[in-house]
């Protein structure tokens, strides 16, 4: 659980079952948990580059999609910890899963069918 002098942010209080070790909005006024928001950078920035070069070689569709799979699960989670808001951790309907889990095991699928040569 974080820390209880937190402070407000522009999100305001977070709404969401989950709150890491991190001092919220301790950085940055817009960022609830700064440093977990940075770190999925790595999850962003190489896929989405990733995906231009997949485009730009003429490869086949199945590696866009993988690289894509992967960006969409960081983007997720940048939004989770930018805000820590329950709507942003993604509870899906009544099968009670996390967006960041539903999107990382249909990546690992996209990136297993990728993997595979015909």
């Amino acid at each position: 659980m974080a820390p209880v002098y937190d402070r407000p942010g522009f999100w305001g209080e977070p709404t969401s079952t989950l709150d890491w070790c991190e001092e919220n909005y301790a950085v940055s006024y817009y960022i609830a948990e700064f440093w977990n928001t940075v770190s999925n950078l790595i999850m962003i920035l190489p896929p989405i580059y990733g995906a231009i070069q997949t485009v730009r070689d003429g490869l086949e569709t199945r590696y866009l999609a993988a690289f894509l799979g992967l960006a969409a699960v960081g983007i997720g989670s940048w939004c989770f910890h930018m805000t820590l808001k329950y709507e942003m951790q993604g509870r899906e309907g009544k099968w009670n899963l996390t967006r960041d889990s539903f999107l990382s095991t249909y990546w690992t699928l996209i990136l297993k069918y990728a993997y595979v040569d015909f």
